[in-house]
């Protein structure tokens, strides 16, 4: 879980280097970590953005005219920002999980 939480602070900063903070409203407040849970044997929490807008500014999205609206259907690409942050974030997490099994190593536990 406290991974998660350095990873979401990873995914705030690229959100906020990338400039789309201005026009999406409430979306910093959706970063959020899932509880701790066990996934084929290991102990894993998830990072997520709960916003119900975040997946379409991270994916990009099909921009489709309303009615009585000109205009076709357009790709509208997302920003990639958790995507740039978990391959920001990869090399820090190995560095604390070797950093976790010399001190559980260490401590003979």
């Amino acid at each position: 879980k406290n991974e998660a939480n350095k990873l979401n602070r990873k995914n705030k900063s690229v959100y906020k280097s990338k400039g789309i903070g201005e026009e999406t409203g409430n979306l910093l407040k959706g970063f959020k970590s899932g509880k701790a849970y066990k996934f084929n044997g290991a102990w894993s929490a998830r990072a997520f953005n709960s916003s119900p807008h975040a997946h379409l500014l991270d994916k990009g999205f099909i921009w489709k005219p309303h009615k009585g609206q000109k205009g076709q259907e357009k790709f509208i690409p997302g920003f990639n920002f958790m995507e740039d942050a978990r391959k920001a974030f990869e090399g820090q997490y190995h560095n604390d999980v070797e950093d976790f099994i010399d001190d559980v190593l260490e401590k003979g536990l």
